[in-house]
């Protein structure tokens, strides 16, 4: 129990570090590039991770939600300011909004997979499966190496039948 205990600190502990670290690299790109859509966006993302693992939520979802305004000023169709948009309103359980917003990102960016993945685990939420296989599949295609999309679609399998195609999906996670 203990070991489990320390393996979920960590594993949180290195998504902080990475969202942390994230912040002083667009902190150092605005510096050396000026401020524009991408950078307030990509910090705003940050900010919001760090709000959803719950490192000072209410004051970080805030900043992120500051950011994603100053991208719509500078570019008022920012997919990144989109996406962050789509973060805040899943952390406060607006499914609704989420889907929206991220949707908008995916008619800019349609292959952007980290927001495919975030979206069909909006649609999971919502209890709409039939929406999110199709989303983890295109990121299978796009990126066959990326771990969580196969943990994805093995929990579709899992949920919907025999663990033996959902194990398929874990051993290329």
């Amino acid at each position: 129990c203990a070991r489990a205990l320390r393996a979920r600190q960590g594993s949180w502990g290195v998504r902080t570090r990475g969202a942390g670290r994230a912040i002083v690299l667009v902190a150092h790109g605005r510096e050396v590039a000026g401020d524009n859509a991408l950078i307030r966006g990509t910090l705003g993302v940050a900010q919001a991770v760090l709000a959803q693992l719950g490192v000072d939520g209410a004051a970080n979802g805030a900043r992120a939600v500051e950011c994603a305004k100053a991208a719509f000023v500078l570019d008022q169709e920012s997919p990144q300011g989109h996406t962050v948009m789509g973060l805040v309103a899943l952390a406060s359980a607006d499914l609704s909004a989420s889907a929206k917003s991220l949707r908008r990102v995916l008619e800019r960016e349609p292959s952007n997979v980290e927001v495919m993945l975030t979206l069909g685990n909006v649609y999971l939420c919502a209890g709409r499966a039939e929406r999110a296989e199709p989303l983890f599949q295109r990121c299978a295609q796009l990126d066959p190496l990326l771990p969580l999309t196969h943990i994805m679609l093995a929990y579709l399998d899992l949920v919907r039948g025999p663990a033996a195609a959902a194990l398929a999906h874990l051993e290329k996670a």
